[in-house]
């Protein structure tokens, strides 16, 4: 039997200590009043229980001499609440024996979070007993408080933070520490002119003990620095605040900051300066000049000159200075100007221009010969070419100009001294050569006829003209071995039944064959030499200057001097003969190697802009307008 108080609120618990006691129950007599069997007969003698506890034996099968009373508290085993201790001493109240308390000291009936742990063992329900800064821990004797790590005291009414205690400051330092005690932080530093060695910051740990140890503060001294390549440095000191002055050596231009500073953490300032050999640089040159120097470091001087027939609109020198920049600025170069002309008596002079290279052109009033040349051009010194001509009565005729197949001709003057005759064709021919003739003072024009020859419409999409200049596009052109890739020639005639090809007599070329005329189509096909060959269209191309004269000329075309000196060739005169060589500016449009001639130049190859031009060794060559030249045979 159960004994103790019980209750609603008690009924899980009681039901629990139940559990242990029917474990427990094995060891007593039964001290019922009853007849027992006996372990020799097959029942008690006829005679109760004495009912008495007693550390006796088994039934012998005499009335029992009494239950058995293991713990000693006075009570039968059977009837006992707890076997491990007094049934009657219950300290805490709680109607539980000690010797049975889940919680020693407490009430095990109060389980507030119903977790099956009484209250006072539970520091889920307990926690309120342990302070700030301490930890609870379950116990069968009930909660234990704990400070924690770097926190001292009972746990229970107090847990104070350990203190590391006040820290000395280091000589000619300071420490900062606004408070000593667990997880406090000490910062050090020092004066002017010293420097930390050591840690910066100390933290108080939970042993008591601030970390690491105490820094110390040293003089500063930055060390001595040493003198860049090509250039010195000074330093009065090494100590705190002390400035080193740096220098470059004449020639030597300082990249980088000239001072540098002592620091009070002990290193200099910046960073070591260099010193740069002072170089300019190169120059470009201006729009039509040139710029030449002896050298380009410190010292150096560039010399500007500006092409003939410009001139320099600033200062022609300049110097490189110590700040690695060239002295001034770069002139320019703008065109000589050499003025108006003024007409003759009875004439009239224009010009499209005035300044360098700049054609004027003289003509005079019906019933007027122009006496002197016609053209004038405008030198690189700034003034025209020879002198003024005049007009004279009485001129020369000349009669009607020569015709030419399929070409208009229209005069400036009739057929008197003077006058031009300019041909153009018509539709369905091109002009090949010069197109204008001049009436000289003999009476005589000078000048070939143009020559329009038909559009070869049977080939090559009407690209060429019969007897028009062409050039090989590929060496061996259709199998002319031998005829090597830039070959001048001429067409000949072409075919459209001959798989779209072009009879080409090649300059200077005798592997071909006579022509074969036979299969021409179309053109003026006559038997040459060694030097023609059928050719397809791919393989060539027309050699025109469509760079200038409006196309009307080839490489390797014959011309003639219309006019003296034409555009300045000093002593061309008017009727001299030339070779067409390539085409040059708009204003010059044609490069000409005049025959028998040495006052040129070697070409000016710089100003071509189409055709092959390779520099002369007679300086015969000089660019010509194309209104002063005509058709040489």
């Amino acid at each position: 039997m159960l004994r103790g108080r019980e209750s609603a609120g008690d009924g899980m618990k009681i039901r629990s200590i139940s559990l242990l006691l029917v474990a427990l129950a094995w060891g007593c007599g039964d001290d019922d009043g009853t007849i027992e069997p006996d372990a020799s007969t097959p029942v008690d003698a006829a005679m109760a229980d004495s009912g008495t506890p007693d550390a006796g034996g088994e039934d012998a099968g005499d009335e029992d001499a009494g239950c058995i009373d293991s713990d000693l508290d006075g009570t039968c085993d059977e009837d006992d609440v707890c076997l491990n201790g007094p049934d009657s001493e219950d300290a805490d109240s709680d109607g539980v024996p000690d010797a049975c308390d889940l919680c020693a000291g407490e009430d095990d009936g109060m389980d507030g979070d119903a977790d099956g742990l009484p209250d006072g063992c539970d520091c889920d329900a307990s926690a309120s007993r342990c302070v700030e800064n301490a930890t609870c821990e379950d116990g069968a004797s009930g909660v234990t408080c704990t400070c924690d790590e770097g926190f001292s005291g009972d746990g229970t009414t107090a847990c104070a933070a350990v203190d590391c205690g006040a820290l000395e400051a280091p000589t000619n330092g300071s420490v900062d520490a606004a408070t000593t005690t667990f997880g406090s932080t000490a910062t050090y530093d020092c004066g002017s002119g010293f420097t930390l060695a050591g840690d910066p910051t100390r933290t108080c740990e939970a042993s008591g003990v601030w970390s690491g140890s105490a820094p110390i503060c040293s003089s500063v001294d930055c060390g001595t620095l040493g003198a860049p390549t090509n250039g010195t440095v000074n330093v009065p000191s090494t100590g705190f605040s002390s400035v080193a002055e740096y220098a470059c050596n004449t020639g030597y231009l300082l990249e980088g900051s000239a001072m540098r500073t002592c620091q009070m953490s002990g290193s200099w300032s910046g960073a070591a300066p260099t010193c740069r050999l002072v170089d300019c640089g190169t120059l470009p040159p201006p729009v039509e000049g040139t710029v030449m120097t002896d050298r380009t470091t410190l010292g150096g001087t560039a010399t500007y000159a500006c092409n003939p027939g410009w001139m320099s609109m600033s200062p022609l020198t300049r110097t490189c200075q110590s700040s690695g920049a060239w002295s001034g600025s770069a002139p320019s170069c703008g065109p000589v100007d050499c003025g108006t002309l003024t007409a003759p008596a009875n004439g009239n002079v224009g010009a499209a221009s005035t300044t360098f290279g700049s054609l004027a052109v003289y003509s005079c009033n019906d019933g007027f010969t122009l006496v002197g040349s016609n053209m004038r051009e405008c030198q690189s010194n700034g003034t025209w070419s020879g002198t003024s001509p005049t007009c004279a009565a009485d001129v020369a005729n000349c009669g009607a100009p020569p015709t030419a197949t399929g070409a208009t001709i229209s005069t400036t003057m009739g057929n008197m001294e003077g006058s031009v005759a300019t041909y153009s064709c018509g539709r369905g021919r091109r002009l090949l050569g010069g197109n204008r003739a001049i009436c000289t003072a003999a009476g005589t024009w000078l000048g070939e006829p143009a020559e329009c020859a038909s559009i070869m419409t049977c080939a090559c999409s009407s690209t060429f003209v019969d007897g028009e200049r062409i050039r090989a596009v590929n060496a061996a052109p259709s199998g002319a071995t031998g005829v090597a890739a830039g070959t001048l020639g001429r067409v000949d005639a072409a075919t459209s039944n001959f798989e779209g090809r072009v009879l080409a007599e090649w300059d200077g070329w005798t592997g071909g064959h006579s022509g074969i005329c036979t299969t021409a189509t179309c053109g003026s096909c006559s038997t040459g030499g060694s030097n023609s060959w059928w050719t397809l269209c791919p393989d060539v191309e027309s050699a025109r200057l469509t760079c200038g004269c409006g196309g009307q000329f080839s490489p390797g075309d014959r011309v003639v001097a219309l006019y003296d000196n034409p555009s300045g060739a000093r002593n061309v005169l008017q009727g001299r003969r030339g070779t067409v060589v390539a085409g040059g500016t708009s204003t010059l449009p044609v490069l000409i190697q005049w025959d028998r001639w040495t006052d040129g130049h070697n070409g000016n190859c710089g100003a071509s802009q189409c055709g092959t031009c390779t520099a002369s060794a007679t300086n015969n060559r000089w660019y010509t307008a194309c209104e002063l030249l005509g058709r040489a045979p």
